[in-house]
């Protein structure tokens, strides 16, 4: 939105709010869209929505009969399928739109302007989208204001030449842009010497809080913002002159000059960059996935101060403070000894965990299969021998085509009892059993009816 607003040829930009627009959404209309916009998802959200749902308040009921549902994990495609077809309208009006969920933008001279906020306002209730000119502002470069005020007078549009905040980044003048970076910088400077106390005890922690929080701002500003390093350079300043006691609060406060670099996320600028690549285990597909989780320890997924310190040692080859110089078996001391010594059982200890891992990976699944077969033999068991007074077999299948024991024993007898009868190959036989069997599961998921919507 800032090319087109520092483009030549726009007079103006107009941010337009909507009133309560999720809760407002005309549902059948949106429906209808869906099916014919994007029908992948047209199923699940008829099922979802097709009926009015009954929302208990105080003892009374009333039927939620527009809108989204609340939490609603497909509310926002939901929302943007359905004013897709509003959105083709306004293209009549030869502005460039964008549009982020119920926040619309356009820019262009402002009689095109005011013919988009015209057909927005008309067009706009038959899709569930109502103005809300109280939160709609337009930002006109100073030469038009004049002009803006007379055209947009008695709509109730608010008219800037300064600036407003545009979905979390800045439009407007330079000298407002300048102040509302500002403020944005002095705010995270102070979240990184937040995250500088904090990585001294816990710099897993506070390199998590550093990669999946303020970074995510500072790439955001860099992407939406152009030209806006000089106002970062207080911020870069803040961050070079922290003090760095160890390895640990090196990698926490300095490695953020990655982001500005582009570079990699970790201290690239002490070591030269084709060394890096020339010697980076760590660029491995699965190597840094550690690195982006977050430190839960539930999940085992937390390292304390010296676990975070030696493993990034260990990532960039460096040398891990405070090594002995022999081992308890005599020998000198090194990473590479320490990785490997028999000593102390630590190679034996690593290897039990990702076997016993892989090993509980691997038993998963047969125990989802044990634990169904058990449910419908408890359910269906004694009343087939004591009443029916015959034998019963579980079977258990997955959507995609898998089986439990059961099913895999009884299918292989089958299999054998027509591959004789029939004189055909056992292998080919079984084959064919399994791929008509998945087809059958696949068809069965997919060959739902789409019902009918009337508008």
């Amino acid at each position: 939105m800032c090319r087109i607003f520092h483009d030549a040829t726009t007079e103006a930009v107009l941010l337009f709010d909507a009133n309560n627009a999720f809760n407002s959404l005309n549902r059948k209309f949106a429906l209808l869209n869906t099916h014919q916009l994007c029908p992948s998802i047209a199923t699940i959200l008829t099922n979802t929505y097709r009926e009015n749902a009954s929302l208990f308040i105080d003892g009374d009921t009333v039927f939620s009969q527009e809108g989204t549902a609340q939490g609603d994990p497909l509310a926002m495609a939901m929302y943007a399928i359905a004013t897709v077809p509003l959105i083709e309208k306004l293209q009549s009006t030869n502005t460039k739109q964008v549009w982020y969920a119920d926040d619309a933008t356009a820019g262009g001279t402002l009689l095109n302007l005011k013919a988009w906020w015209t057909m927005l306002s008309s067009s706009g209730p038959s899709y569930g989208y109502f103005v809300n000119p109280g939160k709609t502002w337009l930002i006109v470069k100073p030469q038009h204001e004049r002009d803006a005020k007379e055209l947009f007078s008695g709509t109730g549009i608010g008219i800037t030449s300064e600036g407003k905040r545009h979905l979390g980044a800045a439009l407007g003048s330079h000298c407002f842009l300048e102040s509302y970076i500002s403020d944005k910088v002095k705010m995270w400077t102070s979240t990184i010497l937040n995250l500088s106390l904090i990585a001294k005890t816990q710099p897993h922690a506070a390199y998590c809080g550093f990669v999946h929080g303020v970074s995510g701002l500072w790439i955001f500003f860099l992407r939406t913002l152009p030209d806006i390093s000089s106002f970062l350079q207080p911020l870069e300043d803040a961050i070079r002159l922290l003090p760095s006691q160890d390895v640990t609060a090196s990698v926490i406060l300095k490695g953020t000059f990655s982001l500005f670099q582009h570079a990699l996320v970790v201290l690239p600028y002490l070591t030269p960059l084709h060394q890096l690549l020339l010697n980076t285990p760590h660029l491995e597909k699965s190597a840094s996935s550690w690195l982006s989780v977050l430190p839960i320890s539930d999940h085992g997924f937390a390292l304390h101060k010296g676990a975070f310190r030696d493993a990034m040692c260990l990532r960039y080859k460096w040398q891990p403070p405070n090594l002995p110089s022999r081992c308890a078996c005599r020998s000198s001391f090194n990473t590479d000894h320490a990785l490997t010594c028999p000593t102390g059982g630590f190679p034996s200890v690593r290897h039990n965990n990702l076997r016993d891992f892989t090993a509980n990976l691997l038993t998963e699944l047969p125990s989802a299969y044990r634990l169904h077969e058990r449910q419908k033999q408890r359910s269906y068991d004694q009343r087939v021998h004591e009443i029916e007074h015959g034998s019963f077999t579980p079977l258990v299948f997955t959507t995609s085509g898998g089986m439990g024991k059961c099913a895999s024993v009884t299918y292989k007898r089958l299999a054998s009892l027509l591959s004789t009868k029939q004189e055909q190959n056992y292998g080919a036989t079984i084959a064919w059993g399994r791929a008509f069997r998945s087809s059958v599961i696949d068809l069965a998921v997919t060959e739902a009816k789409v019902p009918s919507i009337s508008v």
